[in-house]
């Protein structure tokens, strides 16, 4: 939207879409109700963490994506963004408490296309759940409206076919997954 400050972060002129960035940063949320986009400097003056333990979590989460980007770089992706959750074991030691580097957490895009979209100006081949974020996008303001209108199965099958390529293109492994039919009830496939 043409910000150059985020979470504490003053990103320089000159950025256009889909540009990666000059280097990896973090951009840290509170995580409630509703996930609130907070500085370091806050995270640290409001004592939600020392300014020790945000450096542990920062430098983590910057070792994390190094390493995603290694591993999806190897696989012909890019691993664009990510999202990490970090909480308190019963010992108060900071641990990774979800997901690490999936559809659901990350953003995809296909390495061998990048440049050349991105040259044209155009939207980047992904692997993402933002499939159905871009669909509700056309009909409405998923943010904004009470109620989500129902999603046509052929956009929830391309979640499922987004994930399947992505789990088969990161792992060189297929998963035997049915396709999605809304007339099933998980309790009746187990």
């Amino acid at each position: 939207n043409g910000g150059r400050n985020y979470c504490g972060i003053n990103f320089r002129d000159g950025y256009v879409k889909n540009q990666v960035l000059d280097h990896p940063v973090v951009t840290p949320t509170t995580k409630g109700e509703r996930d609130e986009l907070i500085s370091a400097e806050k995270i640290i003056s409001s004592g939600i963490l020392t300014e020790e333990k945000w450096n542990f979590v920062r430098d983590t989460a910057l070792r994390l994506f190094e390493y995603g980007q290694m591993v999806a770089a190897s696989k012909g992706l890019i691993l664009v963004d990510t999202k990490y959750e970090f909480g308190y074991d019963s010992n108060n030691n900071i641990i990774l408490i979800d997901e690490l580097h999936t559809c659901d957490s990350s953003r995809y895009w296909i390495q061998s296309s990048y440049q050349e979209l991105f040259n044209n100006k155009k939207e980047p081949r992904k692997l993402d759940k933002d499939a159905i974020r871009d669909y509700l996008k056309t009909v409405c303001d998923p943010y904004k409206v009470e109620k989500i209108p129902e999603i046509p199965n052929e956009k929830i099958s391309s979640v499922l076919s987004c994930y399947l390529n992505c789990h088969s293109q990161l792992s060189g492994n297929s998963l035997n997954v049915v396709s999605y039919d809304s007339t099933l009830n998980v309790r009746d496939i187990f």
